[in-house]
């Protein structure tokens, strides 16, 4: 089938797989690139991709070239045909087909199921007797009868704690004439010395010791983390998505029909620097579904490395279910090999990446903030016939 024949049959299909392929051929043929693709629609630069793939297919473009040259081809014999098919017929792009709502991440909180509650049988109370009339005076003459003692007890420490007042006498004298009274002698005032003072005793008080912190040693091998996947995974393993499981000696996981990452990973041991390196093998026939290591997070931002659906390798931010994007240029991206076993590696010593493949070197930088350890394995696998990415000899290494 020329190309000619195939736009017509592209532009006027009803299925809503080549409507949406339509839209995104279309706006490639107009110069936007991925990312702005990616903007005007609401989604991720992946989602794009996965559609270009399907463009490329279709016109008979070889997946084993690189991506500058399959756009090139694109551009010399396909878009000329297509913006010449679109001017003589311009109700094909009129309405471009919505979104689909199959990869729309939910927004909104899901409704929770209403739980059944069952009726609960009513409880019989059983009160006391009412105490009789009599029972009743004696408890108010009591009441009464230790309330006056403890008043009367009062009244006298209050007394006996109150100072002594001096009494002042003045002498009033007679004329000269008359004979002078005599002075009464009074008895001195009594000191009162018996009245105690009390002194608070004060409870002891008691400091909780802090926990001591448990010193990091090194292993004597300097593996702070291994599984070779010989026969099942380590119980170290947390499955935040998706169902792992170990075949033919190799990690990989049960495609899904979502089209977004799905993730394992090890809890944060507080590791600071270190060195994680694993085997990758991604299946040349299942359209090179991506996959990601997240070695270090920063609130929602992680920061490892991703392949892609070319499949290229790179150092890359990953954030939300099914985007990563390149740290740096795509020109820095590299090749990654197809239906072989490879060694990747991510080096982390302090706020300095380097992504090494097959020992040699491929990206160094530094990037401050991203202070948890946080390491994870994730990837997609959205077709049950072709296979799923997998990984071999995980090792999480210590460096000084």
């Amino acid at each position: 089938m020329n190309i000619e024949d195939t736009i017509w049959l592209l532009a006027h299909s009803s299925s809503a797989e080549d409507k949406r392929e339509w839209a995104v051929l279309y706006w490639k043929s107009q110069g936007l690139k991925h990312e702005e693709i990616a903007d005007k629609w609401g989604y991720s630069i992946q989602w794009v991709q996965r559609y270009m793939t399907k463009a490329y297919e279709r016109f008979g473009i070889p997946k084993e070239l690189d991506k500058y040259e399959k756009y090139r081809r694109l551009e010399q014999e396909v878009f000329p045909i297509m913006r010449k098919f679109i001017e003589d017929d311009p109700e094909s792009v009129k309405v471009l087909p919505s979104p689909p709502t199959e990869f729309i991440e939910e927004s909104e909180p899901k409704t929770q199921p209403k739980r059944s509650i069952a009726p609960v049988a009513p409880q019989v109370v059983t009160y006391p007797p009412k105490p009789s009339r009599f029972v009743g005076f004696l408890r108010l003459v009591l009441v009464v009868l230790v309330i006056s003692i403890v008043g009367i007890t009062a009244y006298v420490l209050g007394m006996r704690s109150t100072p002594s007042v001096p009494v002042v006498i003045t002498a009033t004298f007679p004329p000269a004439s008359e004979t002078p009274l005599l002075s009464p002698t009074l008895p001195p005032l009594p000191t009162d010395t018996l009245v105690p003072t009390l002194v608070p005793t004060l409870e002891p008080t008691f400091t909780a010791l802090p926990p001591t912190a448990t010193a990091f040693v090194i292993p004597d091998d300097g593996i702070l983390f291994q599984d070779t996947f010989d026969t099942d995974k380590s119980t170290e393993w947390n499955v935040y998505s998706g169902d792992w499981l170990v075949s033919g000696g190799r990690l990989t996981l049960l495609p899904v029909s979502d089209y977004i990452f799905q993730w394992i990973g090890l809890k944060d041991h507080g590791w600071k620097n270190y060195s994680v390196s694993l085997d990758l093998f991604i299946p040349s026939t299942n359209s090179n579904d991506p996959t990601a290591l997240v070695v270090r997070t920063k609130g929602a931002k992680q920061i490892g490395f991703s392949t892609d659906w070319r499949p290229m390798l790179y150092l890359s931010f990953i954030e939300g279910p099914n985007n990563s994007l390149p740290i740096t240029s795509e020109d820095d991206a590299v090749d990654f090999p197809e239906s072989s076993a490879t060694k990747v590696q991510i080096d982390v010593q302090g706020d300095t990446y380097t992504l090494r493949m097959n020992g040699q070197v491929i990206q160094t930088l530094t990037m401050s903030g991203h202070d948890t350890t946080n390491i994870q394995i994730g990837a997609y696998c959205s077709d049950t016939k072709t296979g799923c990415p997998s990984f071999d000899n995980f090792k999480v290494t210590y460096l000084p």
